[in-house]
């Protein structure tokens, strides 16, 4: 095929090049603007921290159905870096694991609903205190208040604390060598979800409680609250 008989071909075909000539023109553009929006999107980065980083289950005392009702708690110490292009604010953050049950082996259980607890997070050593910032709500020791708006190249530190309802049997994390796997998941002011798979500790619920001795008390205090 020579130059001749190309141009030939596209002076007799004049109207069906320009067909081509229109579509490619709008894939491009679509291309262009697919591009242009990823990049001006917010991307947390998200990483976790050691300290009270945790899961626990632990027997309510009393049973349902003779099967020990057991409550399961997770605390996650959070960094979350905005390394995207526009700034987000953090809006909701969710926690998901596996459990020996058929379905959850596979798929995750999410525990969606963050919770306040009643005293700060904190740890004591050599007579000293560290106390821990959360991610939800302000801290009565330091009455630091959650930064959760984060500008480009902005980072923020904080607890996010989740408790599950009652529960029994295998509806509880998965643990191997005293560790479990869990997703998170946080959900900007855009809309964007940003995800990380983690492994954590998994401990007994007096461990918990060194950094936090209300921990695993925030379900059970606002159920007895409402008996009343």
């Amino acid at each position: 095929m020579n130059i001749n008989y190309i141009i030939q071909w596209c002076n007799h075909n004049a109207g069906f090049v320009s067909i081509l000539i229109f579509i490619a023109t709008l894939v491009v553009g679509f291309v262009v603007w697919v591009i242009k929006s990823t990049k001006k999107k917010p991307d947390f980065k998200i990483s976790v921290i050691d300290g009270p980083t945790l899961a626990t289950t632990f027997n309510l005392g009393f049973k349902f159905n003779n099967h020990e009702v057991q409550r399961t708690a997770i605390s996650l110490y959070l960094n979350v870096i905005n390394k995207g292009h526009q700034p987000a604010n953090i809006e909701k953050i969710s926690v998901a694991y596996h459990m020996n049950h058929i379905k959850y082996r596979f798929f995750w259980f999410w525990l969606n609903d963050q919770y306040i607890t009643f005293e700060p997070f904190q740890y004591s050593f050599s007579g000293k205190v560290k106390v821990y910032p959360s991610l939800i709500q302000g801290n009565s020791i330091t009455f630091q208040t959650a930064e959760t708006y984060l500008e480009v190249g902005k980072s923020t530190n904080g607890v996010a604390y989740f408790e599950q309802g009652d529960s029994w049997g295998s509806f509880k994390p998965m643990s191997s060598k005293n560790r479990t796997k869990v997703k998170i998941k946080i959900e900007d002011s855009l809309g964007k979800k940003h995800y990380e798979v983690v492994n954590i500790p998994t401990v007994p619920l007096s461990e918990a409680k060194k950094y936090n001795p209300s921990f695993g008390e925030t379900i059970s205090t606002i159920q007895n609250e409402n008996k009343n």
